[in-house]
């Protein structure tokens, strides 16, 4: 297990970070720098990066936890890491911004909302559906 209970995280939003966030126990295993998890940002849930594992928090702020790990392995190495903290240093530009900029093509995450009928919706229609039919 992990001694780091903490990390910063890069979230693709146009806002100075980073933004610390704590690692729950079940994941301190999985949680690297390089991976995308999803973490509560205001009232959303959003994909953000992990950029640096802390032993303690490093802000008085209330911290939330990481919701869950989304990469197996880090999908931007220690390189990249270390590239993109210059670009977003030297451009002043977000530093989320910068990583969602870097991942490859086609592992953006979608959100998509699914509905299904129940049992008891069915059941309420059905004379409604047979009568068009």
């Amino acid at each position: 297990m992990s001694e780091a209970g903490f990390c910063h995280v890069a979230v693709p939003a146009p806002v100075d970070g980073p933004f610390a966030y704590i690692i729950p126990d079940r994941m301190r295993d999985i949680v690297m720098v390089g991976v995308r998890v999803a973490v509560p940002f205001g009232t959303r849930t959003v994909t953000g990066v992990v950029t640096r594992l802390l032993d303690a928090p490093d802000t008085d702020n209330e911290l939330k936890p990481i919701h869950r790990v989304i990469d197996a392995e880090p999908v931007l190495d220690d390189a990249l890491i270390r590239l993109g903290r210059w670009i977003s240093d030297y451009y002043h530009a977000p530093d989320g911004e910068v990583y969602r900029a870097m991942l490859p093509l086609g592992v953006e995450v979608e959100t998509r909302t699914v509905v299904q009928l129940t049992l008891a919706g069915e059941s309420f229609l059905s004379p409604v559906t047979d009568a068009l039919r």
